[in-house]
């Protein structure tokens, strides 16, 4: 990117384009054409986290869990991917599922709320939720009785 693609892409974000805040805040977040600034990648994911758009949620809550550019903190990042799911994003709850089935994070494996989280990423248009569904009721970690209760729980 040169410095005339930048300021555009600044010049955008600044105006409140939330796909060009998105684009500069990755841009810090991964150090791709500019200094890698973690400070001013949350400011510009803020920004659009602000108007309610998922992504800028997700990436905010993907810092968290990570501990880029913020202190590590699993419970914030699951607050902050539940908020993302709420506003949309199929990706957190992608995300929630497999934090909620797995051993290595400081959260407690639940398989019905790795299956409810799988389902939301389904109905969000996520494909791979419902084949995580699946795997699941393979492992016979999720039954059928569960996962009929999950379904009812979405016809609201």
């Amino acid at each position: 990117m040169n410095s005339k693609q930048f300021k555009q892409l600044l010049k955008n974000a600044e105006a409140g384009d939330l796909v060009a805040q998105c684009s500069l805040a990755a841009k810090y977040a991964k150090g791709s054409g500019v200094e890698l600034d973690y400070k001013a990648a949350l400011h510009w994911y803020g920004r659009a986290a602000a108007i309610d758009f998922e992504i800028a949620k997700y990436n905010i809550a993907m810092m968290h869990l990570m501990g880029e550019g913020v202190k590590k903190d699993v419970g914030v990042a699951v607050e902050k991917l539940k908020d993302a799911v709420k506003s949309g994003s199929p990706e957190a709850a992608l995300v929630l599922g497999d934090l909620y089935a797995s051993e290595d994070d400081d959260i407690d494996i639940d398989p019905v709320e790795s299956a409810r989280y799988r389902l939301r990423a389904a109905l969000l248009g996520e494909a791979r939720g419902i084949r995580e569904i699946a795997w699941l009721l393979d492992k016979k970690t999720l039954s059928f009785d569960q996962l009929k209760n999950l379904m009812r729980d979405f016809k609201d």
